[in-house]
């Protein structure tokens, strides 16, 4: 691959790295978005780490990274397992420009490898403000309860009652925030105790180790926001106890 060339981005970029400079991490490139996450060495893992949304790369780090491609000669390496189930210190996966390869080692990365997976690294930009920080969202009114969680790149949902349902792995795209996030903006911090038998909304963070609080969403604002949460899931999701209300019946 010529880096004289245009450099027009690849279909697909996957990393997963455990132990280079002394990180834990993945990057993916996936539908022209750029994702990332880590972790120090030794923090117990990427499970409770959530995504980071960036910028598109740079043309000039597409070439970079074609550059390093070419100098050891990646399309050539031997492919690796697609799923082995063996624990890989390092895994890159590309596609690019009719060129497919995935590579992995269980040991700690060769020195002329360092290149090359800095240049991946080096894809990530700025952050991007189009999709809202890891959250979780906790719907309670008398007779319902849901909760959202949303990983900073995948919807989860779960509903306890008034019928029992779980979805997993929702991808949600940039636009859809566009009308959600000032919803979520308006959440305020929880100054006292609310009654379990009251209604209560609360965005809370994802991961019980986070330092920030709880946040009550207001009243006018709780049923509009859950049903647009509900909007970007799967059909059998959105189903409610009393049709067209969005609200549990009440015995």
């Amino acid at each position: 691959m010529s880096t004289d060339q245009p450099a027009l981005p690849p279909t697909r970029v996957k990393l997963q790295l455990a132990g280079f400079g002394g990180r834990v991490c993945q990057l993916e490139w996936e539908d022209g978005q750029l994702w990332h996450r880590e972790c120090p060495l030794g923090a117990g893992g990427l499970h409770r780490i959530p995504w980071e949304a960036h910028s598109a790369p740079t043309e000039a780090a597409w070439r970079r990274l074609r550059g390093a491609l070419d100098a050891v000669d990646f399309w050539r390496w031997p492919a690796a397992p697609a799923d082995s189930g063996e624990a890989f210190r390092w895994r890159l996966s590309l596609r690019w420009n009719g060129h497919s390869r995935t590579a992995a080692g269980m040991h700690e990365p060769q020195p002329a490898l360092g290149p090359l997976l800095e240049a991946v690294l080096a894809l990530r930009g700025r952050p991007s403000a189009d999709f809202p920080k890891a959250f979780h969202l906790r719907c309670d009114w008398p007779g319902g309860e849901e909760h959202f969680g949303w990983d900073g790149r995948h919807l989860a949902f779960a509903a306890y009652q008034p019928r029992p349902r779980i979805h997993e792995g929702q991808p949600v795209p940039a636009e859809a925030w566009k009308a959600i996030a000032p919803l979520l903006e308006a959440g305020r911090p929880v100054r006292e105790r609310v009654p379990a038998e009251a209604e209560c909304f609360l965005i809370e963070p994802l991961f019980e180790d986070s330092p920030l609080p709880a946040r009550d969403v207001p009243a006018p604002l709780r049923h509009e926001l859950r049903q647009r949460l509900k909007g970007l899931l799967p059909a059998h999701c959105r189903l409610d106890g009393v049709p067209g209300t969005g609200l549990a019946a009440r015995s």
